[in-house]
């Protein structure tokens, strides 16, 4: 969690202080665990571009957004502010734009992926407290990457992708204490991710995207201001979010996972 050094913010925080009284006993020190937060965003799909935008406007410090793709008609955060001209554009200079013009206190910076590859984004002026893990079901290389990057650095991370209709929060990492999102894909003993990750996207996958960006936001702010205990640790939410069944599963940490397991 962020250290709690004092801040000059005053009023920027007085929504957050208000909004904590009601769940912790400590609002000062929550809120102000939020305002020196940093948060590494991999995968700019429509709920990792909802929940970057909604954590900028909570007033986190520093957002370091990575991501490869292109602005296309679902990302709606980005086609509602810019029109169909942003379409084919990166989308992380797009997210990136929109959240200096909208949270102009929060720093923001962009890199490709290669950055999990390398040291700058763990210097110690730059180290993020939370890993928010926003990228498609179905891409197994990338969720490899930022897992391994995870567990490397020792770093909280909170998984998250949306299949047709059904959104899934979770599995929410502590390295070395929980099983990690890799744990999650041996479907032998752990419920099984696969069949939701390759359905097809819904007609309205951009709206259901920032349905789940902002419960994305809303845990990940649990974890970074410690107001209200997160329950995703080793576990995952699933929620259909048509019909807003809910269920909550546990993941069984795994000694020979090849990210995570200790042999």
């Amino acid at each position: 969690m962020p250290d709690h050094a004092p801040s000059a913010d005053g009023d920027r925080l007085r929504g957050q202080r208000e909004f904590l009284r009601k769940w912790s006993s400590a609002p000062e020190q929550a809120a102000q665990r939020i305002a020196n937060a940093r948060v590494l965003v991999v995968g700019l799909e429509p709920w990792g571009a909802s929940a970057a935008l909604a954590l900028a406007g909570a007033g986190v410090s520093a957002l370091r957004l990575i991501d490869g793709g292109a602005v296309g008609p679902r990302d709606v955060a980005v086609v509602r502010a810019r029109g169909e001209a942003a379409l084919g554009g990166p989308r992380r200079g797009a997210v990136a734009a929109l959240i200096r013009e909208h949270a102009p206190l929060c720093r923001v910076d962009e890199s490709s992926s290669a950055a999990l590859e390398g040291g700058d984004l763990l210097s110690p002026e730059g180290r993020p407290h939370l890993l928010v893990a926003a990228v498609r079901g179905d891409d197994a290389e990338l969720l490899e990457r930022v897992a391994r990057f995870g567990h490397r650095a020792g770093i909280a991370s909170l998984f998250s992708h949306l299949a047709g209709t059904t959104a899934v929060l979770g599995p929410l990492v502590f390295p070395g204490k929980t099983a990690c999102r890799i744990c999650a894909t041996t479907e032998a003993l752990n419920p099984s991710l696969a069949a939701r990750s390759l359905a097809e996207p819904a007609p309205h996958a951009g709206t259901m995207g920032q349905l789940l960006g902002h419960l994305v936001a809303m845990e990940a702010l649990k974890v970074l201001s410690a107001y209200t205990p997160s329950r995703l640790g080793g576990r995952f939410l699933i929620q259909d979010l048509a019909t807003l069944e809910t269920s909550h599963h546990t993941l069984v940490r795994l000694p020979w996972c090849k990210v995570c397991g200790e042999g």
